[in-house]
């Protein structure tokens, strides 16, 4: 089976060409001018004849020209029949909208069947990837709920019941479909680094761009590599554990009094110092309370003015309802710098606050800082 073709989303004034084409007309204009088989000699673009077409995208109207395209009992954009209301014929010319709906078998064709015959020539049909473009906790355990998010997963049927979800080799239980969202079970048996793959019944698939409990330049997992600021490491039930210990700073926290919960060291590859730019600073983060005081100042270098983010939640408040999410910054708006300055062996010190102007109660959790590459 060919490789489906990827495409940027066409609008088309598929409503106005609607009106145009079809309002008030017979789907065939009859048989006057038909006297054998059909034929098509090229495919145009209805509001410009002289404009020859190879290719469309979903829901675009085209305008097959040939002879004999009278008595039309089928057309078909590979193996996809047209619906009865998206097509007007004439002897010489049929005006069509392409269906918006993802073949099992992409010949690149479109068919025309009349009672004369049959008539078919090349035609692409641009088809939408099955993507997922996020996930919301990359470090979900098994047995618990991951949710996909991705355009096209209605159009390749996940709405109908019909294609899986696996992490590597192990099968995902879907337990709901939208059109642009899925709920996963992580399967029991779901490996650290596995793939996160949605494969459609017609075999496209499409792969998360980071691995499961992707652990790529992992700074601090709290587990083997705990930093040292030890009294906020926990492994307590509330908010619970995605992977071992984690931080959590579970207090009230005063006017102008930094409650240090992440600080270490951790050693940056030649690139990423180099082009931190194209790296994100990625976690799991949790809220049992809306984060909407005082403020966290991330450091990935600390030790020079003024080179560190403000995560400030006057600006943004930030509530993760408490569930694990998984959450980025781009590196750049921590070290504000590329390349970062040099270090000895690479080795850079991490460092977390929180700071702020008015107290707190705060319930906040993270866990595996990482730096990822931006995909």
């Amino acid at each position: 089976m060919k490789a489906i073709t990827s495409f940027n989303y066409i609008l088309g004034a598929g409503l106005a060409l609607a009106g145009i084409f079809f309002s008030g007309c017979d789907k065939d204009a009859g048989n006057v001018g038909c006297s054998g088989a059909p034929t098509i000699t090229k495919v145009v673009k209805p509001t410009s004849r002289t404009t020859t077409l190879d290719s469309a995208a979903f829901r675009e109207f085209v305008t097959i020209e040939g002879q004999n395209l009278c008595s039309v009992e089928e057309i078909r954009f590979n193996d996809i029949k047209v619906s009865s209301e998206d097509y007007f014929a004439t002897p010489t010319e049929i005006t069509v909208r392409v269906p918006s709906d993802v073949p099992q078998e992409i010949m690149d064709k479109v068919f025309v069947a009349t009672k004369g015959g049959e008539a078919t020539a090349s035609f692409v049909v641009k088809i939408p990837p099955l993507t997922i473009a996020s996930v919301d906790n990359e470090y979900a355990p098994a047995g618990t709920t991951m949710t996909l998010v991705g355009p096209s997963f209605k159009i390749y049927g996940f709405t109908e019941g019909k294609g899986k979800v696996f992490f590597g080799d192990a099968e995902a239980t879907i337990t709901k479909a939208s059109a642009d969202t899925l709920l996963v079970i992580v399967p029991a048996n779901a490996t650290q680094g596995a793939a996160i793959k949605a494969v459609a019944s017609n075999g496209a698939t499409g792969t998360f761009a980071y691995p499961y409990k992707d652990n790529t330049n992992l700074v601090f997992d709290f587990d083997t590599k705990p930093g040292t600021s030890t009294s906020f490491i926990t492994n307590s039930a509330t908010p619970g554990p995605i992977s071992g210990n984690y931080v959590r700073v579970n207090r009230n926290v005063p006017v102008w009094s930094a409650q240090e919960f992440i600080r270490g060291t951790g050693r940056l590859t030649a690139d990423i110092v180099a082009h931190p730019e194209n790296y994100l600073y990625k976690f799991e983060v949790n809220t049992q309370r809306p984060f909407n005081k005082q403020g966290i100042r991330m450091w990935a270098d600390y030790g020079i003015s003024g080179t560190y983010y403000l995560w400030n939640p006057s600006v943004s408040p930030f509530d993760t309802q408490g569930k694990w999410v998984t959450y980025s910054i781009p590196l750049f708006d921590i070290v504000k710098t590329a390349p970062i300055t040099a270090r000895a062996n690479n080795d850079y010190t991490f460092r977390a606050i929180v700071y702020g102007p008015e107290a707190f109660d705060m319930d906040f959790s993270m866990d595996n800082v990482r730096i990822v590459p931006k995909k």
